[in-house]
């Protein structure tokens, strides 16, 4: 038999609780579309769209929700209603329960709300929540009728009791050690349950007034007392505006951070001078210019950055950067005073907030050229003038290749090292070049580091000026003498080996051994303890250099 699917809605049931089992239409009749027309005749009504439940009342009927029949088809047709209720985003199934007895009316009670949004949904204590409200209508029909279900549906917006709860939609820090006004707090970029305060703050009392939904709350120590900041987290909780708050104090004004932790619930306090926290450096202000210059870290020392360039007379101080956000700044430690030494002795600094670090700056004395060394550690700015700066080494030597540009006594400045390996090296070239050299650092021109790929353990490396291999200026483990031989001499990592070899002489035949997973390599070209020999007499010394040394690493 064919079915005329213009004059035809085939219906499934899906199984439910208490249901005598599943209903289907036959798929084999033909259906008078008179009986199939989807008609939504119920209506379903909330005595509220919006409750506040109480306490203080529980046995009040705080809600009513009532709905009129279906559609009556006639005797040859049954109706079954189903009623459910459930809280929306709670992820839970719906309560339910059939309806033959012609009630088209439930009441609820506070507390039965209550019990119905937190004990069975999961909904928090003194917080919204919708509650959603359905009625279904099915209908079994005789002769192949199938009619398609009735419903109506509503939604009630209610609020429970109980404890408050620790979250906040907008968070304020206010208090006499605040001002006279509340100041906004933001979430961090990174943390969304972090709120930060970076400023000045008097001696006095804070704490956070916060508003959640409907309710103006205030984030206040956990213990019934004022607390008085400490270095370490201190807990935190929640109460009512017109409830009795207590408060952090400020014992010093000075310059702050203020972390609001939603999450963990804690409030840490610390003096932003004692905050050093840096993922990126900068330097700002006139002597700059209009854009900010960056001041790089270091290879050889996270807490070194450092810098060489030209800056104009003028205002200097350096921002800093971290997760994202530049909200602090180093400034002079004196207030009141600019002055920079540029001889390379240290200018001590302080973090402030970048509000509080308006007028506080260094001066830079003239245009010039500028070497610049901030240590985070000891909390330094050494700042060297082109007079006073650390000089490049600088090597005399037989220069031969070339043939055009052959000298005798070449003099010539070392801003660079290539690494030369003894024997094969990783693929059988010699590592010249490219990612193979030793880079000259910026606080310290006779310092060179390698950081990079691990070397392969157990070859044997020295150092060039160039990357000619023949006849050029090396740093060597020592002198071979009169043999001429190669010597491998044995580093154990992570001890600096001195002293070490330069020269065009013997010791070109000596190398270090490189030591397992090495990936990093320091080599100091230390002063020199008398005068370079230089032209014939440059082939055949090696020459001792005071105070240098070479470090073999895995960092």
């Amino acid at each position: 038999m064919t079915i005329d699917m213009k004059h035809s809605i085939l219906r499934y049931i899906a199984p439910v609780a208490g249901a005598a089992g599943l209903l289907f239409a036959g798929c084999t009749e033909e259906v008078d579309n008179a009986y199939t027309r989807f008609q939504y005749s119920m209506e379903m009504q909330a005595s509220a769209e919006e409750i506040v439940l109480d306490e203080d009342t529980p046995d009040d009927v705080a809600l009513t929700i009532s709905w009129t029949p279906a559609t009556d088809y006639g005797s040859d047709v049954t109706t079954t209603y189903k009623y459910e209720w459930y809280l929306q985003g709670s992820g839970l199934s719906a309560g339910s329960e059939y309806e033959d007895s012609g009630n088209f009316e439930r009441s609820y009670t506070h507390e039965e709300l209550y019990d119905i949004m937190v004990n069975r949904f999961g909904c928090l204590t003194s917080s919204w929540g919708t509650m959603q409200f359905t009625v279904t209508a099915s209908f079994e029909g005789v002769d192949g009728q199938v009619l398609l279900d009735d419903q109506a549906r509503v939604t009630v917006r209610i609020k429970t009791y109980g404890p408050k709860q620790f979250a906040a939609d907008r968070v304020f820090i206010g208090g006499p050690a605040v001002g006279e006004e509340n100041v906004e707090l933001t979430a961090s970029e990174n943390n969304a349950s972090l709120y930060v305060y970076n400023g000045n703050l008097a001696a006095g009392k804070f704490n956070f007034p916060v508003i959640y939904g409907d309710e103006n709350n205030v984030i206040i120590p956990a213990g019934a007392a004022d607390v008085n900041v400490g270095a370490e987290p201190m807990d935190a909780t929640v109460a009512g505006s017109d409830e009795t708050l207590y408060s952090w104090v400020i014992t010093e004004a000075d310059s702050y951070r203020v972390s609001l932790n939603m999450s963990a619930k804690t409030v840490s306090v610390i003096k932003t001078a004692d905050i050093m926290e840096v993922d990126k450096l900068f330097m700002s202000g006139s002597a700059v210019g209009a854009e900010d210059i960056e001041v790089t870290r270091t290879l050889e020392n996270d807490v070194l950055y450092a810098w060489k360039g030209e800056l104009s007379a003028g205002e200097l101080y350096f921002p800093i950067e971290y997760e994202g956000e530049r909200n602090l700044t180093m400034v002079p430690v004196n207030a009141d005073s600019h002055d920079m030494t540029v001889d390379g002795t240290m200018n001590a600094f302080t973090t402030v907030s970048a509000v509080a670090a308006t007028g506080r700056y260094w001066t830079v004395p003239a245009d010039g050229t500028y070497r610049i060394i901030v240590n985070t550690d000891e909390r330094s700015v050494a700042v060297y003038s082109a007079e006073n700066d650390m000089k490049n080494k600088k090597v005399l030597y037989k220069k031969t290749h070339p043939e055009n540009e052959a000298n005798d006594n070449y003099e010539q400045e070392i801003t660079i090292l290539y690494m030369w390996s003894g024997n094969t090296y990783n693929t059988g070239s010699r590592p010249v070049g490219g990612e193979f050299v030793l880079t000259q650092s910026l606080a310290n021109p006779r310092l060179f580091v390698y950081k990079g790929a691990a070397l392969k353990s157990g070859e044997n490396l020295k150092f060039l000026v160039s990357d000619s291999r023949n006849n050029v200026y090396a740093f060597g483990a020592g002198d071979t003498g009169a043999s001429g031989n190669d010597v491998m001499v044995n580093v154990e990592k992570g001890q600096k080996f001195t002293p070490i070899y330069g020269g065009q002489g013997n010791n070109r035949y000596t190398y270090f051994v490189i030591p397992e997973d090495t990936n990093y390599i320091e080599l100091y070209v230390g002063s020199e303890s008398t005068d370079e020999p230089v032209g014939e007499n440059a082939l055949n010394h090696a020459y001792v250099f005071a105070d240098s040394y070479v470090l073999f690493d895995q960092r």
